[in-house]
């Protein structure tokens, strides 16, 4: 499971995604001792099946270089077995890790599936990864409809819908709620751009809706985001459209309230 389990901001826990590995961890637990408490159907899987599961979880911080390295260091080298040494190791984003932390992620079986990741600029390299080396990734959480070109990404799925259908129902509420102009304030990754994107689109064809955009980078500054917000404010808009994530909702509230488009 490859996941953001800490905040790159804080190092703090990201609650939701802890939530979500134990969470994992007890299906995992139910389905190899066949206990029915939850899905009654899997009491007798266990004589059935011989299959059992085990489950590695790498932190990504939501970052996709963070990602890609893990993935490839502690995991696909994996089949490799070659010796690493215990020799420090500085990685290019800045964080620490040790040869002693990879190679003993190393000597654990080597995976046959991937889930994750939940951001979709951290699955899409991953998803080029796994496909080179024959394994299914699944992500609960990345909406990018790059993610649905099949041929870059050949054994990627998802357990959600790609982000037009979120686009859609969002220009539906604001037409709605009799918007003709909207304004959307997005995050510049391949979640953010293609939402705003599918945002742009289905306003103009088929609700004459006009879209005016704005957007910051994902590990933009408050500085940097609150000129964004400001840009923002300057069409002189009064229906807006946030495509954000949850760390910088605070920051985006604050601007939006400083310069006079929220309440």
């Amino acid at each position: 499971s490859i996941n953001p389990f800490l905040l790159p901001s804080t190092g703090r826990p990201r609650q939701s995604t802890v939530d979500a590995a134990g969470a994992a961890l007890l299906a995992l637990h139910h389905f190899n001792r066949g206990v029915s408490t939850i899905v009654p159907q899997i009491a007798d899987v266990s004589a059935r099946c011989p299959i059992r599961f085990t489950m590695d979880f790498i932190d990504t911080q939501l970052s996709p270089l963070r990602a890609s390295r893990a993935f490839l260091d502690g995991v696909l080298h994996r089949e490799e077995g070659e010796d690493v040494g215990h020799a420090h190791k500085e990685v290019d984003d800045g964080s620490d890790e040790t040869e002693r932390e990879i190679a003993e992620i190393r000597s654990r079986p080597y995976p046959t599936a991937l889930i994750g990741a939940s951001r979709s600029a951290v699955s899409a390299p991953l998803a080029i990864l796994s496909g080179l080396h024959d394994m299914p990734q699944v992500s609960y959480a990345s909406t990018s409809t790059i993610l649905n070109n099949k041929d870059q990404f050949p054994l990627f799925g998802r357990l959600i819908p790609s982000a037009v259908g979120d686009a859609s129902a969002a220009v539906e509420y604001m037409s709605n709620l009799g918007a003709s102009y909207i304004g959307v304030l997005f995050v510049n990754d391949s979640y953010g751009s293609t939402y705003a994107q599918a945002i742009q689109e289905i306003a103009a064809s088929k609700f004459d809706m006009h879209v005016d955009l704005a957007s910051f980078a994902f590990d933009a500054s408050p500085d940097e985001i609150s000129a964004a917000v400001r840009s923002l404010a300057s069409f002189g808009l009064r229906y807006f459209v946030g495509v954000i994530f949850d760390q910088q909702y605070r920051i985006v509230m604050s601007a939006a309230h400083s310069q006079g488009i929220a309440g």
